[in-house]
């Protein structure tokens, strides 16, 4: 397993949510994935952002603002298998946003 190489914090350039969102949906057409999953992925970020109008970049994600996330689903109704589509859908977001640094 490779080593995560740490930036120093002046290195670091805030990355927007809008545009780290259009980026993923951007990685998402050059790996040709189905139209069903990009769907997926964009409804999903959709709903995700709409619930956290308060972060404008992604380095201001926290579990503080996954737990709302999951507490607006669950107040919604949603059963939790979709609540844990939903999730899967944030961490792989998420997961990209940390690879792209």
């Amino acid at each position: 397993m490779s080593r995560i190489k740490l930036k120093k914090v002046d290195q670091i350039s805030r990355k927007t949510v809008s545009d780290a969102r259009d980026g993923f949906l951007r990685h998402c057409q050059l790996k040709n994935l189905a139209p069903h999953t990009y769907t997926y992925y964009k409804d999903n970020f959709q709903f995700f952002f709409d619930s956290a109008p308060q972060v404008k970049f992604v380095d201001e994600f926290n579990q503080e603002i996954i737990e709302n996330f999951i507490g607006q689903l669950m107040d919604k109704g949603n059963r939790v298998t979709a609540i844990n589509a939903s999730l899967r859908a944030a961490y792989v977001f998420l997961r990209y946003c940390f690879e792209q640094e």
